[in-house]
């Protein structure tokens, strides 16, 4: 079984002292819709239910609610549906089981997949923190060749081919942010507190990382609102962390608000990565924003 990496984390929703990140839920279920002049472009509605995007697709014939993670290498069902676990994937709390198993079909919107690979895997700490039962995970595998375009002000995803992408844009980005891309995980340049760092981007992730060396180096006038919070993996692992809001971000120059970051230590993923990374951007990074992430020109673009 290849290297399996998964980003994604939870908000620290309970267990926690102080909870200072933003969190909402709202509804807009449904299915995508199509549009008839450009049949290969989709409008997906989602729902946000702690800080993770919720979207209706389709597996083996069955419907249900899967979250779309940028962070999950490939596409994941629930081990209720498929037991079978007999090898190991690392999460940002540790090593967790998985299984390996085939999606005879999969529909999302304009993406159809026929006899695609996928993985089996716990996830009743993601159905917890959701108070909704799901049936996986959508990652980067299924979404490689697509750009999705992301506003949260509307709660919709606009996904289109990633070569065709830049003639659906009702206007022009205001900012291009390139990335490179170590194993599936889009990794961005930032700068905080003046400090040249990497950040990976994950969609699924309900929080913000910042790996802990950053603490010592970062001084009182960028980290504000310090205290101990819990840190929630997919594979249930539990970390008390420090967490802090952080100003002086920039990125291509950009100045970006202040967001709150969970510190923990980054290395074991650097480790399966292969490549340095220092954080993580999450649920707080793009909650603000009207986002697209373009896998093929490795490219984010924001309105």
């Amino acid at each position: 079984m290849k290297k399996l990496i998964f980003m994604l984390v939870l908000a620290p929703w309970f267990f926690q002292a102080q909870n200072n990140v933003a969190l909402f839920h709202t509804t807009n279920s449904g299915e995508a819709k199509f549009d008839k002049e450009h049949p290969e472009f989709t409008v997906a509605p989602f729902e946000l239910l702690e800080g993770m995007i919720v979207v209706q697709a389709q597996v083996n014939g069955e419907t249900g609610s899967f979250i779309l993670d940028t962070g999950s290498p490939a596409m994941v069902v629930d081990n209720e549906r498929n037991p079978k676990e007999n090898g190991v994937a690392m999460g940002v709390g540790g090593q967790m089981r998985i299984g390996k198993t085939e999606l005879r079909d999969f529909s999302f919107g304009n993406i159809h997949k026929k006899d695609l690979e996928g993985y089996v895997l716990d996830i009743s700490q993601l159905e917890q923190a959701c108070g909704r039962d799901l049936m996986g995970l959508i990652g980067y595998d299924v979404l490689k060749q697509y750009e999705l375009q992301f506003d949260y002000s509307k709660k919709i995803i606009l996904i289109y081919p990633a070569s065709e992408a830049g003639r659906y844009h009702a206007s022009k980005p205001v900012k291009t942010i390139p990335f490179a891309l170590s194993e599936h995980v889009p990794v961005i340049t930032v700068r905080v507190g003046g400090r040249k760092a990497y950040f990976g981007i994950d969609s699924g992730a309900a929080v913000n990382l910042l790996d802990t060396d950053y603490l010592g180096k970062l001084g009182d006038s960028v980290l504000s609102n310090v205290n101990e919070e819990w840190l929630v993996g997919l594979d249930n692992t539990r970390q008390l962390v420090v967490g802090a809001n952080v100003g002086d971000c920039k990125i291509k120059g950009n100045c970006f608000p202040s967001m709150r970051y969970l510190f923990t230590d980054m290395s074991k993923m650097e480790d399966q990565l292969g490549s340095r990374l220092d954080g993580l951007l999450g649920f707080p990074f793009f909650k603000g924003q009207n986002i697209a992430i373009n896998y093929k020109k490795r490219k984010i673009y924001l309105w």
